[in-house]
């Protein structure tokens, strides 16, 4: 389009030259012309005058021009170039801090996106745990459990929230004690039935390991009776420990005097075989006069073995779901429940088994006071004009990201006062109970911390990246301050370059929040871009105003010419017209007096002749009588002939007179 507009203006330009030397050659020609007999005439008027004119005119407009662009040269020759703008000393220095800050919000930004999928990863993972714990210990304790059944409560010190953090609490230390191996198959076999005193059965674990409560779990949650696989384990044991009635004590006494579970087994197991070799010998015996006495003793002794070996799977499953959903847990306090200073700048550095948050240790050194217990007042943000106490900083709650937290236990349990801890605390020290009764302690969250250090970054490039714009602004060079084009263009290729290095020239990192920052500075509306654009767009306008006035001042300076064009044709016209009256009139007058002179002379040759006509006639009337008189023929037949030549001699002779003669 712009190569066919060029040439089309390029054409209209040849074709005016044209037209102006073809409007020139034509009055030119027009002011000349033939006179009425076909000599050639000398001008009338001379379009010289008139060329002579518009070329003056001509020569002072592009004159004025000239001088117009002189004076524009040298405004643009004393204008700041972006060159010098770019090496003025605190324009440089401004936009390296403001990069460096761009880069360093943007390192943030990562660290908090990375922290931040990681906690919500493990939360998943958890969640995924949790569940599928839940399926596996119904076998094991029934059903009647939500694992998930206070996720999202904040009412922490009411009954309902208490009751049901009560049942997870009992849930989650059966699974622990499983994990820290405490308990094991034989717990859950006896755990529905037995007593404290007189000790049976469960009894005896409640003596060893108190806080873990099977029995007390299966009444309060399951009627009292165990899950589908320990139903049947149970049954399985009572259906081989025949003929022997001790096994309520034998069965806690064992477990009383074991110090670990493994050895419990080991004597239950051998308790039992003990028990079944001596049932067997009698169903032996019974046998030999009832085979079906036989027959069952093999079936009881295959359901017990086949509900056994049921019961120790699952136990073992869920001992190993138990122990990734406390590893997982346990890892995700230590993003929640940060309370040390070197914790926190471990969590930073992505150290000690925590996730790599690609930080720079000169990001971190921002930070000064981390160390030991974190408290109130000791932390300072060092990144900016003047250090900033990180107490100031409030994270999603709205409260201070450092503040009096509630400490968590292994599987994600509150730990309230007087009550045994599922697993281990998230930290060894605390600052007492608050008002709902929960266990807190002075610490932070990774997530809120870090997202606020990155929020401090951003902010602090901003305040970075005005400074820049204000120095740009102020800067003098040779005395004058840069223009608005070359301040948008140094901006736009310092967005460019930071676009660029931020991503990799890959297009990498464009999801973080830092990048929509940077993107939001550079093309949001009214931003760089969009300065640029309306800059250019001011620049099109005027030039395009200017192309028009030029056109419209090229049409009236046409118009102008063409109307002296008309004028002069006009005037030529009346005086060709004039020219040729006179002419023509002289020519009239001329022609009269030749005719009257001619007419005049012709009349008098007329009346001669005529004279000499009569003359003849009576001179030819006298011989033709006197001829006749004399009567020879010869002389008549003369006559005669003398009669037709005088005829003939009289043929130019007046009409008047030839029709006298011929009469």
């Amino acid at each position: 389009v712009k190569t066919a507009y060029d040439l089309l203006e390029q054409s209209s330009k040849e074709m005016s030259l044209l037209s102006s030397v073809y409007d020139y050659v034509t009055i030119k020609d027009y002011s000349t012309h033939d006179g009425i007999s076909g000599e050639s005439q000398t001008e009338l008027t001379s379009p010289v005058d008139l060329v002579r004119k518009r070329y003056q005119d001509a020569e002072k407009a592009v004159t004025d021009k000239l001088a117009e662009i002189t004076l524009l040269q040298k405004r643009a020759d004393d204008r700041m170039k972006l060159s010098e703008l770019q090496a003025d000393t605190a324009v440089a220095a401004n936009k390296a801090e403001a990069e460096e800050w761009a880069e360093r919000a943007m390192r943030f930004s990562i660290a908090e996106t990375i922290v931040k999928d990681k906690m919500q990863s493990l939360q998943r993972e958890i969640n995924d745990a949790r569940n599928a714990l839940d399926a596996t210990m119904e076998g094991l304790l029934g059903p009647n459990f939500n694992p998930a059944v206070n996720d999202g409560r904040l009412d922490f010190n009411s009954y309902d929230y208490k009751k049901q953090e009560t049942q997870l609490r009992e849930f989650y230390k059966i699974a622990d004690g499983m994990v820290s191996g405490k308990i094991g198959a034989w717990d859950f076999i006896h755990g529905s039935r037995g007593n404290v005193s007189p000790t049976t059965y469960s009894g005896g674990l409640a003596y060893v390991h108190p806080t873990i409560n099977i029995n007390g779990y299966m009444h309060s949650y399951n009627g009292g009776v165990g899950g589908g696989i320990t139903a049947a384990a149970q049954q399985g044991f009572d259906g081989v420990w025949v003929l022997n009635a001790g096994a309520p004590w034998e069965s806690a006494y064992l477990r009383m005097t074991s110090n670990t579970y493994g050895e419990y087994e080991a004597k239950m197991n051998y308790s039992l075989g003990n028990v079944m070799a001596g049932a067997m010998l009698v169903f032996a015996f019974l046998s030999l006069g009832n085979p079906m006495t036989g027959m069952e003793a093999i079936n009881r002794n295959k359901a017990w073995i086949d509900s056994k070996i049921a019961i120790d799977n699952t136990v073992n499953t869920a001992r190993a779901q138990a122990a990734t959903l406390k590893s997982l847990q346990e890892e995700l306090n230590r993003y929640t429940d940060i309370s040390t200073g070197e914790q926190l700048i471990s969590m930073l550095k992505g150290e000690n088994g925590y996730v790599d948050t690609k930080l720079e240790d000169s990001d971190v050194a921002f930070l000064t006071g981390a160390s030991g217990q974190l408290k109130n007042g000791t932390i300072n943000w060092t990144g900016g004009k003047e250090p900033l106490s990180v107490d100031r900083l409030v994270g999603k709650n709205g409260d201070p990201i450092i503040q009096k937290r509630a400490v968590k236990d292994s599987y994600g349990l509150f730990i309230r006062d007087g009550v045994a801890v599922a697993g281990s605390p998230s930290t060894n020290s605390n600052v007492g109970y608050a008002n709902d009764g929960r266990l807190v302690n002075i610490m932070t969250s990774a997530d809120e911390f870090i997202g606020s250090l990155a929020s401090i970054s951003k902010t602090q490039y901003t305040i970075e990246k005005e400074e820049y714009y204000a120095v740009q602004e102020a800067a003098i060079v040779r005395g004058v301050k840069a223009d608005k084009r070359e301040i948008l263009d140094d901006r736009d290729r310092f967005y460019s370059g930071l676009l660029t290095k931020v991503t990799g020239g890959t297009g990498k990192n464009i999801e973080y929040d830092m990048y929509k920052t940077l993107v939001e500075d550079y093309y949001g509306q009214g931003n760089v871009a969009d300065q640029l654009y309306a800059l250019n767009e001011s620049q099109q306008r005027e030039y395009q105003i200017k192309v028009w006035d030029n056109k419209e001042k090229d049409f009236q300076s046409k118009k102008t010419e063409w109307i002296e064009n008309v004028n002069y044709l006009m005037e030529t016209g009346s005086a060709r017209f004039n020219d040729m009256l006179t002419s023509f009139n002289q020519s009239w007058d001329q022609w009269r007096r030749d005719f009257k002179e001619e007419t005049e002379k012709g009349k008098a040759e007329h009346m001669a002749r005529i004279e000499e006509a009569l003359k003849k006639k009576t001179d030819w009337e006298v011989s033709l009588l006197n001829q006749a008189r004399k009567g020879d023929q010869f002389e008549i037949d003369q006559v005669y002939a003398e009669i037709q030549k005088t005829i003939a001699n009289m043929g130019s002779a007046p009409n008047a007179v030839l029709l006298q003669n011929n009469a």
